[in-house]
């Protein structure tokens, strides 16, 4: 026993009593038993602790914020008071599958240059699905992170010394997003990243969650955040082009022919930057498939106005290699024919 790393488990708990004894139950049902759990309760109103209390094991440790002071700040507060080697992030509202812990525990132990390690998941119904085909490999990881966090936060495991060595924390100055921005840092600052491809975790959506009390604010600091990782590795393209043109670029936004021409000089200008711990080639082909994407996104979607821009914009698309592969034909053919046809295209 004394040679099993401990891990620690990170349980932020608000107005979330409803879900919490089947989170609880899925935690003590786990194959890997040698685990703490750090539960905060940050200000709830629906007393987490009637739950809590049926509860008669010594692993679990219960604390409660005099206020809500928000989940960052509860969870460093939580890290602080963790013992474990190994952090594991869990939301109260949740389901760990009974091997999850197992299964990142002897991944972290057989990879021990991973410093962060999520996983796939399942849904419960859910209002809107969540990309659950998540990146397994540290580089494309890193680079999806140019987009949006290729990771799900609450399967996620951290080696502690993330924290201890490098002084990571949750930004306290944001009320969501919070483990976006910490990717973000830990990729600049070079860990290694993976995701288990099992669905090892079921993900529940409901109004309570951040993301959805907190949306405009999430819409806002994902934009911060693409640009601040942006500014670190191509800081002199952005500069060069525009942040909105990245912007409109990184969320297929469409304006016209001309800004279509300068978003390919800027793609052109980052598959060849360099960026440590990831060869050129994936640097390369990643954003070519993302260039490829958004053009065939623009010409499928392009509104038609006259002659000369259909021609214009369809010599354009010919010229453009990726117009001779075999990806997305039919909306090829149907553009073309647009543009010979002389009539308005798909609406935006």
């Amino acid at each position: 026993m004394t040679s099993t790393p401990l891990v620690s488990i990170i349980l932020p708990i608000y107005n979330a009593a409803p879900y919490l004894k089947e989170c609880l139950d899925s935690i003590f049902s786990q194959t890997y038993t040698f685990f703490e759990i750090i539960a905060i309760n940050d200000g709830s109103e629906d007393h987490p602790e009637t739950i809590i209390e049926l509860y008669k094991d010594s692993r679990l440790h219960y604390f409660e914020n005099e206020a809500n002071i928000g989940v960052a700040k509860t969870l460093n507060k939580a890290i602080a008071l963790a013992k474990g080697d190994y952090l594991l992030r869990m939301d109260a509202d949740d389901i760990q599958r009974p091997e999850k812990i197992k299964k990142q525990v002897d991944f972290m132990l057989n990879h021990p240059e991973t410093s962060i390690l999520g996983t796939s998941f399942s849904q419960f119904k859910y209002d809107r699905p969540l990309f659950n085909n998540l990146p397994t490999g540290d580089s494309q990881i890193k680079l999806e992170l140019f987009f949006k966090s290729a990771l799900c936060h609450p399967t996620v495991m951290m080696d502690r010394r993330m924290f201890k060595i490098h002084g990571y924390r949750c930004n306290e100055n944001q009320r969501t997003a919070e483990d976006y921005n910490l990717w973000i840092d830990a990729s600049i600052g070079g860990l290694k990243f993976a995701n288990l491809p099992e669905k090892l975790l079921v993900y529940r959506q409901h109004s309570n969650q951040n993301t959805f009390r907190y949306f405009d604010d999430l819409m806002e600091l994902d934009d911060s955040l693409r640009l601040k990782l942006a500014n670190f590795f191509f800081k002199k393209i952005i500069e060069k082009y525009g942040r909105h043109l990245y912007l409109n670029f990184i969320y297929n936004l469409f304006e016209n022919l001309n800004e279509l021409k300068a978003i390919k000089k800027m793609v052109l200008e980052i598959r060849k930057s360099s960026i440590p711990s990831i060869s050129h080639q994936e640097v390369s082909q990643f954003w070519k498939i993302k260039w490829e994407n958004y053009l065939l996104n623009y010409c499928y979607n392009y509104n038609n106005s006259g002659a000369a821009d259909s021609f214009r914009l369809a010599r354009f698309y010919m010229a453009d290699a990726s117009f001779y592969s075999l990806k997305g034909v039919k909306k090829k053919l149907l553009f073309i024919l647009v543009c010979l046809r002389l009539k308005k295209g798909p609406s935006r």
